[in-house]
């Protein structure tokens, strides 16, 4: 997966400063991507930024890192959907977000189009 909304790999303290409710995915002590709760309100939460080590992409660590994420998400009862935003280009993203789940809701166009996508309960 490339950047997403302006982050890209290599993760630096520059490229993360600033950015609220990050949780680091980690794999035998390598820093290997970042997940990024936005817009979390009474009963949904919006994926801000999913980025992983394009090197590591392809090997499952995505879609184990972002499955266990969307599992604590639903733990409690309050959050009944997550949303996401994915770049029509970023193929790859796209069909992990299917095999987890999501579903599109929408292609937003514009200078870069990108899918609108949900995840329910």
């Amino acid at each position: 997966m490339d950047g997403v909304c302006g982050t890209v790999y290599p993760l630096t303290q520059r490229t993360l400063r600033g950015l609220e409710h990050i949780h680091s995915i980690y794999v035998d002590g390598e820093l290997l991507g970042i997940i990024q709760q936005m817009n979390i309100e009474a009963h949904s939460m919006h994926l801000g930024r999913f980025v992983l080590n394009p090197d590591r992409t392809g090997q499952g660590y995505g879609k184990k890192a972002l499955s266990a994420f969307m599992n604590l998400c639903f733990e409690g009862e309050s959050i009944e959907f997550v949303s996401l935003h994915v770049l029509k280009s970023n193929v790859g993203a796209k069909r992990l977000y299917e095999k987890l789940g999501f579903e599109t809701v929408e292609l937003r166009e514009g200078l870069k189009p990108k899918y609108f996508m949900v995840k329910r309960r």
